[in-house]
């Protein structure tokens, strides 16, 4: 699955406030091993998609207040990947 493709499905689930898909999402995501793709960028979107995730992900977990009022900047950048990765 692309950059793009693991980023609209994070940001769908996490607007959808649908906790369950918003964590299986974020699992593939991580799963996916940026040292397997060859481009060098493709390998960089992959990384910040992963670290974007992990942020998310602790957001989410509600180990701390304002989770989605602080999340603007990692769902910004879940934007970028989602559209700079299909316009490519």
């Amino acid at each position: 699955m692309s950059v793009a493709e693991h980023a609209e499905r994070i940001l769908t689930a996490w607007c959808a406030a649908d906790t369950s898909e918003f964590n299986r999402e974020v699992e593939d995501a991580l799963d996916c091993h940026s040292s397997n793709t060859k481009c060098f960028l493709e390998r960089e979107e992959r990384e910040l998609l992963q670290s974007v995730a992990k942020q998310l992900r602790y957001r989410a977990s509600g180990s701390h207040g304002g989770a989605r009022r602080s999340s603007g900047a990692g769902l910004a950048l879940l934007r970028h990947l989602m559209n700079r990765s299909r316009n490519n």
